[in-house]
């Protein structure tokens, strides 16, 4: 911690108007006027003013190296205070409405870059018709999440980076996986693959089956990699079932199941969120294709700190 040698004028001075003397005598509003000079306003002044300049003072010493004495200039003060002032969140930018691949450019003055992303999750698995059958796709698996606090330097002044899509829905097959989210250089998120298809059965069974969540790669990331999303149930060929749901991610909740009894052909219901999987598809005694539903897109969000 650097040094402070603006100190406070009168401390423990008696000679000084009181708080209510000084608010109303006149001579604090129309300044000096000729004449013998006063001690006790002159006093005040000076401690009042005083007061504020060393306060401020050691604040700037608390937060960098520089010892402040009163021979720095009011330039050198100036960028003292840019450097106490260092860390200031100044702006987010997010890129959270869209999948696809955008130009990012970082503030001009930005320090650091807290970056947090999520892949797409997958989609629902879809289900076959089968009439006396019944099938229930697997939930789409989510897409990995991480975040990292960078030195601003580490990013060019402009960098490409990307936000995976959402796994789209297949009928009567697996559903599609989810895409990539990249920060080039600091971290790629897979997208979450997509569920199971149904397989119908007769009795009671899973039917989808859970497949894998995406993964994240990046030195020095926390990172959350994705889950499977939930098996698909039956309960008998005429009876029911529950489809799959979706995995979660700490950005996104996955889609609800679709459940029934009782002859129908449900799709399976979207990840909400960012990069949470869609929930599987479900055919009871159908004669009817069903997909499962969709995967949400993933995203980047970055705060840049001054």
């Amino acid at each position: 911690m650097a040094s402070n040698e603006i100190l406070p004028f009168g401390a423990t001075a008696s000679n000084e108007l009181t708080q209510a003397a000084y608010a109303a005598d006149a001579q604090r509003l129309t300044g000096h006027q000729p004449g013998v000079a006063r001690s006790a306003l002159m006093n005040k002044t000076l401690h009042q003013v005083s007061v504020i300049a060393a306060g401020v003072a050691q604040f700037l010493a608390d937060r960098q190296a520089t010892n402040i004495v009163d021979t720095l200039t009011p330039a050198q003060v100036a960028a003292l205070f840019a450097t106490a002032n260092a860390g200031r969140l100044a702006r987010i930018v997010k890129y959270d409405t869209a999948s696809g691949v955008f130009a990012y450019a970082k503030g001009a003055n930005t320090k650091f870059i807290l970056i947090r992303g999520v892949a797409g999750g997958g989609a629902g698995g879809g289900c076959p018709t089968g009439g006396g059958t019944a099938s229930a796709g697997a939930g789409g698996a989510s897409g990995a999440y991480a975040e990292i606090l960078i030195d601003a330097s580490v990013l060019a002044s402009s960098v490409n980076v990307t936000v995976g899509a959402g796994g789209t829905s297949l009928v009567n097959s697996q559903g599609n996986p989810g895409g990539a989210t990249i920060v080039p250089g600091v971290m790629t998120l897979n997208g979450g693959t997509g569920g199971g298809v149904g397989v119908n059965y007769a009795n009671l069974g899973i039917s989808g089956i859970s497949t894998s969540g995406g993964t994240a790669t990046g030195t020095g990331l926390f990172k959350i990699d994705g889950v499977p999303g939930d098996v698909g149930l039956v309960f008998g060929g005429v009876t029911g079932g529950r489809s799959g749901i979706g995995a979660s991610t700490p950005l996104g909740a996955g889609g609800n199941p679709a459940s029934a009894n009782g002859t129908v052909a449900l799709a399976g219901n979207p990840g909400g969120g960012y990069g949470a999987g869609g929930s599987g598809g479900l055919g009871v005694n159908n004669g009817a294709t069903v997909g499962g539903g969709a995967g949400a897109r993933g995203c980047l969000i970055f705060e840049e700190y001054e």
